[in-house]
C-alpha cells in the first residue's frame, strides 16, 4: 500500500510497474496526473478529495476507485468495464 496524504504540492504520480495493491492518495489538492500502467496487482485507489485531479490512465486491473461527485463529473477515467467507481 502507498499512502501519500496532504502533500499540497504533489501534481504527478507515476506508479508504472509497480507492485502496489493499493493507492490512497486522499487530501492531495494539487494532484493532476496518476499513471499506474503494467501494475497488474493494483486493486483500490483512493483520491478522494483531490479536486484538481483530471487523469487516470492504467488502471485495467483496478476493482475500486473512489472519487467525489465533483471529480466524477470532470475525471477521465481509463478503467476496465467491471470495475467498480464510489461516488462519495
Amino acid at each position: 500500500m502507498l499512502n501519500i496524504k496532504g502533500n499540497p504540492s504533489l501534481q504527478n504520480l507515476d506508479c508504472r510497474s509497480c507492485a502496489l495493491q493499493s493507492l490512497d492518495l486522499s487530501g492531495n489538492p494539487a494532484l493532476q496526473y496518476i499513471d499506474c500502467s503494467s501494475n497488474y496487482v493494483l486493486r483500490t485507489v483512493d483520491v478522494r478529495p483531490c479536486l484538481s485531479l483530471f487523469r487516470f490512465t492504467g488502471l485495467d486491473s483496478v476493482e475500486t476507485v473512489c472519487v467525489t461527485a465533483k471529480q466524477f463529473s470532470s475525471t477521465t477515467l481509463n478503467v476496465h468495464p467491471n470495475t467498480r467507481i464510489l461516488i462519495q
